[in-house]
């Protein structure tokens, strides 16, 4: 899978988690406006199945880090593993840090979803130990409270961290073996209470399917064996096919909706791969790769704007389409400005740096 490939993969999943925290609930479906109830009832049934962003998402960053660590070679000894997921964990914690701090000096201005209602709402509650926990992304690990709801992922983003070396090793003993074993590891998983547990048993399939396409080549093996067009005609039919599968079980509770959620992310990044070079398309792709490209900060920052500082603007726009879009553009403008900003902050220590290197030379 190229980088390319997986920037429209992320620009598709991060629309589906948009829409599905903005009409995933009876409640929210009533702020805005439909043209029928069949209309009303398809944009909810299909904003609860694309809560598929969260496997998407796993299923894009366990096939990422799995290849780096091939490439480089990152397995080959303890420390090397350990040095390597300290810098993926830096990188989160700074954008993390990044949108909190947009978002407090935000809060004070609107006066809404104040750090001090949230950390320590009632007397006596730790105000700074909650703090603390949040901005390291542990808030999951020690079930307290989370500025912002979503964030929930971070805590299993650093656990994904801490696992995927260890599952990557394992392929390398048993290979495949390793995606009947999560199965097994999911069931087991589901026994305990503990959060993390929980959130593991759901995606594991996902990732242990992730680590296999990395390392064994699938994907780069199933381009190859799609020669002409009629075989990726097929190919097509059968992934859309597969969706629509999955759609229905989910929908029926035919099959655990978490089996099925992994099975749907699977079979969406295979179609995309499938299509990806089609040259009509290109503008779309560039769209979603662009919003695929930022979308880290849109998932770390729309919630505020959906629904802590600014949900009545949000829903102001009326139709359902029209609050989609404007909840995307506007995340991703922000997320822009954002990294925009810490681009040029960067710049700024990189020439602080420089003047004192000149100084000490002279």
């Amino acid at each position: 899978m190229e980088k390319r490939e997986s920037n429209i993969i992320k620009g598709i999943a991060v629309i589906m988690m948009l829409v599905h925290h903005l009409f995933n609930d009876r409640k929210l479906i009533k702020l805005a406006s439909f043209g029928s109830d069949w209309s009303k009832d398809t944009v909810y049934h299909a904003a609860v199945f694309f809560k598929i962003c969260v496997p998407i998402f796993v299923f894009i960053s366990a096939y990422g880090l799995s290849k780096q660590y091939v490439k480089k070679d990152i397995l080959r000894d303890g420390k090397t593993v350990a040095k390597d997921a300290f810098r993926r964990y830096k990188k989160l914690i700074f954008g993390l840090w990044a949108i909190m701090a947009v978002a407090v000096v935000v809060s004070f201005i609107v006066n809404k979803h104040l750090p001090q209602d949230v950390y320590a709402p009632k007397e006596g509650d730790r105000f700074v130990k909650n703090l603390i926990i949040d901005m390291l992304g542990l808030s999951k690990f020690f079930e307290t409270p989370l500025y912002n709801n979503t964030w929930w992922y971070i805590s299993f983003a650093i656990l994904l961290f801490m696992l995927l070396p260890l599952i990557n090793m394992l392929h390398g003993r048993i290979g495949a073996l390793i995606i009947p074993l999560s199965l097994f590891a999911a069931v087991l998983l589901q026994e305990f209470q503990n959060t993390m547990a929980v959130y593991l048993s759901r995606y594991i399939l996902g990732i242990a399917v992730a680590v296999v396409f990395a390392r064994d080549n699938i994907i780069e093996k199933f381009k190859e064996a799609v020669t002409s067009n009629l075989v990726r005609l097929l190919f097509v039919i059968a992934e859309i096919g597969a969706i629509v599968a999955c759609y229905y079980l989910r929908s029926k509770a035919i099959l655990d909706y978490f089996v099925i959620d992994n099975l749907s992310a699977i079979a969406i990044i295979m179609f995309i791969c499938t299509i990806s070079d089609i040259r009509i398309f290109k503008p779309l792709y560039w769209v979603l790769g662009m919003l695929g490209a930022y979308s880290m900060n849109m998932f770390l920052g729309h919630t505020f704007i959906k629904s802590y500082f600014f949900k009545d603007f949000t829903y102001s726009f009326k139709y359902w389409w029209l609050i989609s879009i404007m909840l995307i553009v506007i995340s991703f403008a922000v997320s822009f400005a954002i990294e925009m900003c810490k681009k040029g902050i960067d710049k700024i220590i990189k020439m602080i740096k420089n003047g004192r290197k000149i100084q000490t030379e002279q």
